[in-house]
């Protein structure tokens, strides 16, 4: 005969398996699509979260610091729901991640979506968020300026956001909730979703001129109209179909504007290959031989990766030595195990750690080839981790002027991240386990790297496809 106690179980499992089979017959179809996971599966994932976070992240190296953590980020355990979708348990798993006693942007969760989105993608500008793309004939249009979206102003959106994307400034929420927002199990999360599925946005947009095109740069703004439009949801792949914001271009590239005295360098992302080096080379001959005084290096695109990309630039500087970032490691079990640290290591760290360091930076094949004229850098608030580092290398060696808009990411901070999986869920999520230090210390507490000239983006300048800190850098010095 089993015992009381097995049958108990049993049956617990039989009513939780009926609970759930109820909540997925009234659920849409997307969501049931989705796995569900019990509470008890929840909280094994949420305390191999938690332990994982004490043992590997530096901002925890301290007793004290993983008490305390502990101490906040139990509350996520609390309240659990019996069953939830994995979507949903994302966010749940988020709020853990605000529990660490400092912002790191580097350590966050992968979101797991359903699939449906509104087949429209959106930019926060310095004003507010607008539409970039938009199908066809679709009641939304590019430039329409999103006054409310599932009942929230875009600066409600942006604190609705606040608990799921971990960051270190206001920017890069903004710059990661553009990738979020269209996307419906963030919507639905935010309870921005109605009763019938759709998402109803109210636009603002300029009155249609007798002709329907819209205005030309320098002509009066034409009489702004609000309207409400009620979004259905689709399929991802017709986002997938959208036409691109801006023209497709490979991740590096160069050009020569003689007119403007301006040679432009365009780095999307740090990959630091044969083929960009050699690029970086290829432009710095042709800014010799076309005698341009002007240079920008323009990262506003630009969401990191190998910190060495900027060995190319620095070759071509009039600096033999720079100061350049230090930084520690939190050494674990976890970190052995994905970088394949030593004893060695260890002991080699330990004398290497503290503060900046000065380094020596290459040099330029022939002396003439060092760039002696203005040098530039274009960010924004997409520019984050190594692409960060190259704007702040250059800004506090006092070797470049940055113009744009304040960074993603701030000049000292976390990074190099491990990667894990939840073992209940199958969600991935990153913990950073090195903290950085900027080549110049003294310029900190700072969450983000501030321009020189602060040149923000507008919802104008999207409707009239110009580029504010382009035109800048085209105009200095004339």
């Amino acid at each position: 005969m089993a015992h009381p106690l097995t049958r108990r179980r049993a049956f617990l499992k039989l009513l939780g398996a009926a609970l759930l089979l109820r909540l997925l017959a009234g659920a849409p179809a997307a969501r049931a699509a989705e796995p569900w996971f019990s509470s008890e599966q929840m909280q094994v994932d949420l305390r191999f979260l938690i332990r994982t976070l004490q043992e590997v992240h530096p901002a925890l190296a301290k007793l004290e610091q993983r008490a305390a953590f502990e101490a906040k980020a139990q509350e996520a355990l609390q309240g659990l729901p019996p069953f939830m979708s994995r979507g949903d348990f994302a966010f749940v798993a988020a709020r853990v991640l605000q529990a660490l006693p400092d912002p790191d942007a580097h350590t966050m969760m992968g979101y797991s979506s359903d699939g449906l989105v509104l087949s429209v993608r959106f930019r926060w500008t310095s004003d507010g968020l607008v539409v970039v793309q938009a199908e066809p004939d679709a009641p939304l249009r590019t430039g329409d300026a999103v006054v409310r979206m599932g009942g929230f102003t875009p600066p409600r959106l942006l604190e609705q956001l606040r608990p799921f994307i971990p960051a270190e400034n206001d920017g890069w929420i903004r710059a990661r909730g553009e990738s979020l927002i269209h996307r419906v199990f963030v919507l639905r999360n935010l309870g921005a979703v109605a009763e019938d599925g759709s998402v109803e946005v109210v636009v603002r947009r300029p009155a249609a001129t007798a002709a329907d095109e819209p205005s030309e740069p320098g002509a009066t703004p034409a009489p702004e109209v609000e309207e409400e439009i009620s979004i259905r949801l689709v399929g991802s792949a017709a986002l997938a179909a959208l036409t691109p914001e801006e023209p497709q271009r490979p991740w590096f590239g160069w050009r020569i504007e003689p007119e403007h005295s301006l040679g432009l360098f365009w780095l999307d992302r740090c990959e630091d290959t044969p083929g960009y080096r050699s690029a970086v080379d290829a432009f710095f001959e042709a800014v010799h031989s076309s005698g341009v005084q002007k240079v920008a290096i323009d990262v506003r695109r630009n969401g990191g990766g190998n910190s060495a990309v900027m060995d190319a630039f620095l070759k071509y500087v009039p600096a033999d030595a720079v100061r350049t970032y230090g930084g520690e490691i939190r050494f674990s079990a976890q970190a052995d195990e994905q970088r394949g640290y030593t004893l060695v290591t260890r002991l080699a760290h330990w004398f290497s750690r503290l503060g900046s360091q000065t380094v020596r930076t290459p040099r330029p094949p022939r002396p003439e080839l060092t760039f002696a004229g203005d040098l530039y850098v274009l960010t924004s608030e997409h520019t984050f981790s190594s692409a960060v580092w190259i704007a702040t290398v250059l800004s506090d060696n006092g070797l470049a002027t940055v113009v744009g808009e304040p960074t993603g990411g701030a000049p000292s901070g976390y990074g190099d991240i491990l990667s894990f999986t939840l073992p209940e869920s199958g969600l991935r999520f990153t913990v950073s386990h090195k903290r950085w230090i900027r080549p110049n210390p003294e310029r900190d507490p700072a969450n983000s790297l501030v321009p020189d000239h602060l040149v923000p983006t507008t919802v104008e300048d999207i409707r009239l496809q110009r580029d504010p800190q382009l035109e800048w850098v085209r105009a200095a010095g004339i």
